[in-house]
């Protein structure tokens, strides 16, 4: 009895780690371009304008499997840390930044810092990511060149 209970017990242990090395793998598959955020109280939808465009991209993100982010065309982030721990909770870690003024694009950056710095959870169906964050809701889309 003992033994089947340790067998039990190693077996969904091993399929945990499966799923959680899943939906790391879905993360770092790609790139996301920020699509749109939805304020969680008043339901508000604000869409990313395509002029956030910079050197010709719009503003992505990619999630490495080292546990970093790269901001590709970022003006003023260029990496920062995140980990994912159960349940598809995500936490984010900025390092030093710049502090130079992008035109609109230092508007959507300070956007995406203060939601990362208050991020819950993440999920991803098909090619959509939706980080849900304190106070908003964060969309993003697989990015294919």
């Amino acid at each position: 009895m003992k033994n089947l209970f340790l067998s039990v017990i190693a077996i969904l242990r091993l399929a945990t780690a499966g799923c959680k090395k899943t939906n790391i793998k879905n993360l770092t598959s790609c790139q996301w371009k920020f699509v749109e955020i939805k304020d969680k109280k008043t339901a508000e939808i604000t869409k990313a304008p395509q002029v956030f465009v910079f050197y010709n991209k719009p503003y992505l993100l990619e999630f490495k499997e080292d546990k970093t982010i790269n901001f590709p065309v970022h003006c003023n982030i260029r990496t920062a840390a995140y980990s994912v721990k159960s349940k598809n909770i995500i936490k984010f870690q900025f390092g030093a930044r710049t502090l130079l003024y992008c035109d609109i694009l230092s508007d959507l950056e300070e956007v995406v810092l203060l939601n990362f710095e208050k991020s819950l959870t993440y999920s991803i169906t098909k090619n959509s990511l939706v980080i849900d964050c304190e106070y908003n809701k964060l969309y993003f889309e697989k990015f294919e060149e």
